[in-house]
């Protein structure tokens, strides 16, 4: 169920991220500003944000690997209506569609690979699945540039799509742990108990600042470091998806070593505030890349260990911040909140730019927003199954 798990994660994220590197293709496309294909970027995200909630509470309640499958359909379904749109509000509707789909995976998804699992274990099979998204942003960021010397763009977004109904098949018709262990649970420590009123709305405001302040940041980053590099700096393409592709292969092992360090720990939010404060100096460094590509390929390091280091902390901690009768509700309170800040990352440092007529506001203000990110960890408390 966990390389299922991670193939969904696989698909959604090659139709997630793959329009980044071709945001200047996409605003002559449509005939729009950076703003706007921000906003193209971020209508995946408002729709993901919409649905979390309903389907973290159906994730508690029915069979998880039922609503991931119809999440693939739909998600599927959305990528053919992009390819088809012809104007910007067509495509915004269609990326809007996608990011609903998607939250029928993703809640259901996560708590599939991280409930099925004892808490000792659970940040190591979190960091599975992070793993596979990392490499599959570094297919979409750096690899996707090169692909599209020899395929269309649109073939580079219809093969990822079609895979969605095979998986979709297999997701409807293997049992999940969820079921089996509804229905018959094996012994086990006693559980532990559910968080108190006061607990409850320390635990909220958490996730909510350590959500939406991430995935703002960290989608902030590779949503806008490509056009950047070629932008601002004057990379070819290639050369910008070699900087990305950097970022991108450190996350990979950085997402392992950090779900079997808090699960060594017992503790998820030490690695939340390392990853910021990685992340915050992978910022810096692009603020000051002018000073060369030392500058931007040490940001871009810093940035694979930050995103990588924190997402599985950040996962297994809003699994766990409500108690484990409300993991599924817990889990999509911190969605909401992180897909927010990812929609917010496309319109807010798209406008940033567009204000500015430069990029440099976007490095520093994604500095300032971790810093703020490292003070709300405060507000959690430290606990769970």
């Amino acid at each position: 169920m966990l390389a299922l798990v991670c193939a969904s994660r696989v698909l959604d994220f090659a139709l997630r991220m793959g329009i980044v590197p071709f945001f200047p293709e996409l605003a002559q496309r449509f005939g729009v500003s950076y703003a706007g294909v921000g906003g193209l970027f971020s209508a995946f995200f408002i729709g993901y944000a919409a649905l979390q909630i309903p389907f973290g509470w159906a994730a508690d309640r029915w069979p998880e690997n039922r609503l991931v499958s119809l999440g693939l359909l739909g998600l599927g379904a959305g990528a053919a209506a992009f390819l088809a749109a012809d104007t910007w509000q067509a495509a915004s509707a269609a990326r809007l569609i996608m990011g609903a789909a998607t939250a029928a995976m993703a809640v259901p998804g996560i708590r599939l690979a991280a409930t099925a699992y004892p808490s000792e274990r659970r940040g190591h099979a979190v960091a599975v699945v992070e793993a596979a998204i990392g490499a599959t942003n570094l297919l979409a960021l750096s690899g996707f540039p090169l692909l599209a010397r020899w395929v269309s763009v649109d073939t580079l977004v219809l093969v990822p799509a079609a895979a969605c109904v095979p998986l979709a098949a297999a997701f409807w018709w293997v049992r999940s742990p969820g079921q089996v262990g509804r229905r018959s649970p094996a012994p086990a420590a006693p559980p532990a108990p559910e968080a108190g009123p006061a607990t409850s709305l320390r635990q909220v405001l958490a996730l909510f600042l350590l959500g939406f302040l991430g995935l703002m940041t960290i989608n902030g980053y590779t949503g806008w470091a490509p056009t950047y590099l070629r932008e601002g700096l004057g990379y070819a393409p290639p050369a910008a998806a070699a900087v990305m592709a950097a970022a991108l292969a450190i996350y990979v092992p950085a997402a392992y070593v950090s779900g079997a360090i808090s699960d060594r720990l017992g503790r998820r939010i030490p690695l939340i505030n390392a990853g910021s404060a990685a992340l915050m100096a992978a910022f810096l460094g692009m603020a000051f890349a002018g000073g060369g590509p030392a500058l931007v390929y040490l940001g871009a390091l810093l940035y694979g260990i930050g995103a990588g280091g924190s997402m599985p902390a950040l996962i297994a901690f809003s699994t766990e911040a409500l108690g484990p009768r409300r993991a599924g509700l817990s889990t999509g309170l911190m969605q909401v909140a992180a897909q927010a800040g990812a929609a917010a990352a496309g319109v807010v440092f798209g406008a940033v730019v567009d204000w500015t007529g430069e990029f440099s506001g976007v490095w520093w203000l994604g500095a300032a927003l971790l810093a703020v990110r490292i003070v709300s960890s405060r507000l959690a408390v430290e606990g769970g199954p």
